[in-house]
């Protein structure tokens, strides 16, 4: 599932007046023919309609449809990298060390252009936390994180994981074990 962004939405909101725009000419060009006039005016009352609810999206009027709450699903964080949070305001938050533990794997996986390997996560969370990680611990944990999708195995890629979804099409361009060139 794809989040959509405000930039989304402003897109959206050009096209559809672009296409509102189009279909009033239209229906100016075909005047004579009230059938044709009529169904492109039909259009237009419709790309009107969306962009007033798209107007109110990128005001943030729109109402909640409770229907569309995405709540997380139990045990994910989604708060992001705490670093540049004052110290009194991460002691407030009910952050435990497994909490941290993922938060430290994603933003790994980040620093890694959005995907790693097993061996990359457990250098780089060394390298962070000055602690060795049990190469299964871990490995178990990666598993976890991509059954709860906060990260995704990337597909023909044994023990390589994703921040978002790989198409399987695209997994050429991910570093890989050398086997498969032979």
């Amino acid at each position: 599932m794809r989040l959509t962004t405000m930039i989304d939405v402003q897109n959206d909101l050009a096209f559809v007046k672009e296409q509102a725009a189009y279909h009033r000419r239209q229906a100016s060009r075909f005047s004579k023919d009230e059938t044709r006039s009529n169904r492109h005016k039909q259009i237009v009352a419709r790309f009107e309609n969306l962009q007033y609810k798209l107007e109110k999206i990128e005001a943030g009027n729109a109402p909640v449809d409770s229907s569309a709450v995405s709540l997380p699903k139990r045990g994910v964080m989604r708060l992001g990298n705490l670093d540049d949070l004052p110290a009194d305001l991460r002691k407030e938050l009910s952050i435990s060390e497994s909490d941290q533990l993922e938060l430290d794997i994603q933003q790994v996986i980040r620093d890694y252009g959005g995907a790693a390997n097993i061996d990359e996560i457990l250098v780089s969370l060394w390298r962070a936390t000055d602690k060795v990680h049990e190469r299964v611990f871990i490995s178990r944990k990666l598993y976890r994180m991509a059954k709860a999708e906060m990260i995704f195995s990337v597909p023909k890629r044994k023990g390589m994981y994703a921040i978002a979804p790989v198409d399987p099409n695209d997994v050429d361009g991910f570093d890989a074990d050398e086997d498969e060139e032979n």
